[in-house]
């Protein structure tokens, strides 16, 4: 071992559990440094239940990450330790706020901290207002995560998270957050302080109050990075429009007036550089059938004939007739879509089949289908006619249908089609893939088995 470097022990002991390395330490100089050497220890994870959690913060360089549930019932090491991490993650329990916050400016001091992630539970009421502004002024983080707080009263809320201390220079790459009322001064001041850098925002709201978030979309107009933008609708956003690099966006229709629906589909009407358009109308609150207002969102970003999406998922809450007759206008404006690859729906599965065709939607090469009740086995399906059809009309069409995970097939007795014998694999497949060029063709649809879906190869 004396004549091994000592690069070559400090990659063995990379892989070595904490007891052996504090064990180490106990055989000779050499080895006890070697144990406390930044690559024995940078890529480690210390979680708060772990029973070294003291030892390793008093002695350890850097970790990786660090998991902790605050306050601390023991070990306060964390408060005050000299181990940098890199990734943050909290759980603030009771009056944990304060203890999170000390953590945070600790690990700001010490210079390697770029990611936190705080999870505050409905009871952390206690130095909220001191947790958020450390968070607001924290630099260098590159990712700043902060699950649902929708608990939030806006008379909790001190003057720090009113008017939060910026940071001086912008780092910030991720954001996520719930804000409200209460929380959007905070929220303002993350996009303000982080305009420059900031590349992907999440807001996750599930019952938006209609009367939040009129400053975020403004805000967020004239960020220079910004390429993906995952929230509800929010007032205002046909401001949205400007901003030139956005690519992704990804909405949640909740609750929503007049003017906000026709501000998002202002904004659709002129986005023409979007490339990935998300919308699930699944829990939309309008006046309007939910379906209805999805696909009038997707007619808006047909209507301009300049789009450049190239993935569009539209789910609903469910399809009645309304929301039929709106799929028929959605399909027959696919031709306004024409760079379009992948198309994502839950409609009438025979009329968006017959609807689609290479003169209509040239570039479309995935067609996917959620459950619905006309496909109540997806055997006989892929035997049927509209089936054979659209795969006979569109060459480089991949069909992928949701189906049934306890269809009667398998719960009671097998339909004709089952009965027959062909296709054993698809009984249990959940996710069935449906494709009639040739196997050995080169294809940019990958064939990936992975995730339960099984792909069946449907000759002409």
């Amino acid at each position: 071992m004396d004549q091994l470097p000592d690069d070559v022990l400090v990659e063995v002991m990379q892989h070595l559990a904490v007891p052996d390395l504090f064990a180490l330490r106990l055989v000779c100089k050499r080895l006890r440094d070697l144990a406390l050497h930044r690559d024995v220890w940078r890529l480690r994870t210390l979680k708060e239940k772990n029973p070294w959690t003291c030892t390793v913060l008093r002695l350890a360089p850097c970790l990786r990450k660090m998991a902790l549930v605050l306050p601390l019932e023991r070990c306060h090491v964390p408060y005050t330790t000299k181990c940098a991490v890199a990734d943050l993650e909290l759980r603030v329990n009771r009056a944990g706020s304060p203890h999170a916050a000390f953590v945070i400016r600790n690990q700001e001091a010490l210079g390697r901290l770029r990611r936190v992630s705080v999870n505050i539970q409905y009871a952390s009421y206690s130095g909220l207002t001191v947790l958020l502004g450390a968070l607001a002024s924290t630099a260098g983080l590159k990712k700043l995560e902060l699950p649902t707080m929708d608990w939030i009263e806006r008379s909790l809320m001190g003057p720090v998270v009113r008017h939060p201390r910026p940071v001086s220079t912008a780092s910030l790459e991720i954001f996520r957050g719930s804000p409200n009322l209460a929380y959007e001064p905070f929220c303002s001041c993350i996009l303000t302080g982080h305009s420059a850098t900031l590349q992907v925002v999440y807001l996750d709201v599930w019952n938006v109050d209609t009367s939040f978030g009129a400053s975020l979309a403004p805000l967020m107009a004239h960020m220079p990075n910004l390429r993906e933008l995952h929230s509800p609708l929010l007032p205002g956003m046909d401001a949205l429009a400007a901003c030139a690099s956005l690519r992704d966006v990804s909405f949640e229709l909740t609750s929503a007036t007049q003017a906000v629906l026709l501000a998002a589909a202002e904004f659709f009407r002129r986005a023409t550089r979007l490339r990935d358009v998300y919308l699930n109308c699944e829990k939309a609150d309008s006046d309007d059938v939910p379906g209805v207002v999805g696909v009038n969102l997707a007619l808006a970003l047909a209507s301009s004939g300049k789009s450049r999406v190239q993935d569009l998922t539209l789910y609903n809450a469910n399809v009645e007739d309304a929301v039929d007759c709106h799929h028929q206008q959605l399909l027959g404006a696919l031709p306004q879509l024409p760079a379009l690859r992948y198309l994502r729906l839950d409609g009438p599965p025979e009329a968006v089949l017959a609807a689609i065709s290479p003169a209509a939607a040239p570039a479309l090469r995935t067609l996917v289908l959620r459950p619905c009740p006309e496909i109540r086995c997806g055997h006989a399906w892929l035997h049927s006619d509209p089936v054979r059809a659209a795969l006979t009309a569109n060459p480089l069409l991949h069909i992928q249908v949701f189906t049934p995970s306890e269809s009667e097939c398998v719960l009671s007795k097998p339909c004709e089609t089952c009965a027959l014998g062909c296709h054993p694999e698809l009984l249990y497949a959940e996710l069935l893939c449906f494709f009639s060029h040739d196997p050995e063709m080169e294809c940019s649809n990958e064939h990936d088995v992975t995730g339960g879906c099984v792909w069946i190869h449907i000759p002409h």
